[in-house]
C-alpha cells in the first residue's frame, strides 16, 4: 500500500511542477499579450476565482462539520488540514478577484501602464490556487488510501 501513497504524491508533485513551468512560460511572455487580451482574461478570472472560492466555502464547511463530528480522532486532523487548505483557498480567490476587477476599472484609465502589475499578480495568483488545489487534492487522496 506504500507505493501508492507514494505515486500519489510523485504524480501530485510532477503537476505542481508543471504549474510552476507554465507559469513561469506565462510571466515571461506577458509583455507581448495586448491590453484587449488582458481585460477579457482578467474578466474570465474574476467570475472564476469567486466561482472557485464559493467552492471552497462549501467545502470548508463540510470539513469544519465533519472535524467537530469525528474530534480527537486521526480523521479529525485530516478534515482540519482541509479546512484551513479551504479557508486559504478562498483568500487567495477573493484576493485574485478583486486584483482582476482592480486591473479592469484601470484599464480604461490612463494609469493602465502604471497599474498593469495588477493583471500579473492576477494570473500568479491563479497559479498559485491550482497549486493549492492539487497539493490539497493530493493530500486528502493519500490520507485515503493510507487508510
Amino acid at each position: 500500500m506504500h507505493w501508492r501513497i507514494a505515486a500519489i504524491a510523485a504524480l501530485g508533485g510532477v503537476i505542481i511542477i508543471f504549474i510552476a513551468i507554465i507559469a513561469a512560460f506565462c510571466v515571461v511572455g506577458l509583455s507581448q499579450v495586448k491590453p484587449s487580451s488582458k481585460e477579457i482574461v482578467a474578466q474570465s478570472i474574476a467570475g472564476g476565482t469567486l466561482s472557485l472560492g464559493a467552492l471552497a466555502l462549501a467545502f470548508l464547511g463540510y470539513s469544519l462539520a465533519q472535524r467537530q463530528d469525528k474530534w480527537g480522532t486521526k480523521v479529525a486532523k485530516v478534515h482540519s488540514r482541509v479546512a484551513f487548505t479551504m479557508f486559504l483557498l478562498i483568500v487567495f480567490s477573493v484576493l485574485d478577484a478583486m486584483t482582476s476587477i482592480g486591473y479592469l476599472l484601470i484599464s480604461s484609465s490612463s494609469l493602465q501602464d502604471t497599474f498593469s502589475w495588477m493583471f500579473g499578480t492576477s494570473l500568479v495568483l491563479v497559479f498559485v490556487i491550482g497549486g493549492t488545489l492539487v497539493a490539497a487534492t493530493t493530500y486528502v487522496v493519500a490520507e485515503e488510501v493510507a487508510r
